[in-house]
C-alpha cells in the first residue's frame, strides 16, 4: 500500500479550518507529476473541500485539476466517471445530503468542457438548483 503523501498536510489544514496558498503550493509539490493522487489522498482532498470554508483562491483550481483528473483521466476507461467512483464522491463529499460545495459546479464546468462522460445522478446532485419562484 502506498503511503499518502498528503496526510499530514490535510490534517493541519483541517485543525486550522483555513487553507493558504502556501498549503496549497505544498500539496502540489507532494502530489506526483501531473497532479495525480491515490484514493486515499482524494478523500483527504475531498475532506478539506468539504469541511474548510476559508480557502485560498488557489485552492478551487488545484482541488478541481487534481479531481477532475483523478476521476476522468487517471483510471479506465479514460474520460469516464465510473459509476461506482461517481457514487464514492457523491457520498464522500455528502452531495446528496448537505449539497454541492464552492468548487463541484467548476469541477462540473471542467468535465463537460473536457467532454468527460459523468453519471446523472452525479450531475443531479453537484448542479445548482434553479432558484424559485417568489
Amino acid at each position: 500500500m502506498k503511503a499518502n503523501r498528503i496526510s499530514n498536510v490535510a490534517a493541519r489544514i483541517m485543525m486550522r479550518r483555513r487553507i493558504t496558498a502556501e498549503d496549497v503550493g505544498l500539496l502540489k509539490d507532494l502530489t506526483l507529476p501531473g497532479g495525480y493522487v491515490t484514493r486515499e489522498e482524494t478523500a483527504d482532498l475531498v475532506r478539506i473541500e468539504r469541511h474548510v470554508a476559508a480557502a485560498d483562491p488557489s485552492w478551487g483550481p488545484f482541488f478541481v485539476d487534481t479531481i477532475g483528473a483523478h476521476f476522468a483521466w487517471e483510471s479506465r476507461p479514460l474520460g469516464v466517471v465510473a459509476e461506482s467512483d461517481a457514487r464514492w464522491l457523491v457520498e464522500r463529499m455528502g452531495l446528496e445530503t448537505s449539497g454541492p460545495t464552492p468548487n463541484t459546479a467548476a469541477l462540473t464546468a471542467r468535465w463537460r468542457a473536457e467532454g468527460v462522460a459523468v453519471p446523472q445522478f452525479m450531475l443531479r446532485c453537484i448542479e445548482p438548483k434553479p432558484a424559485k419562484a417568489a
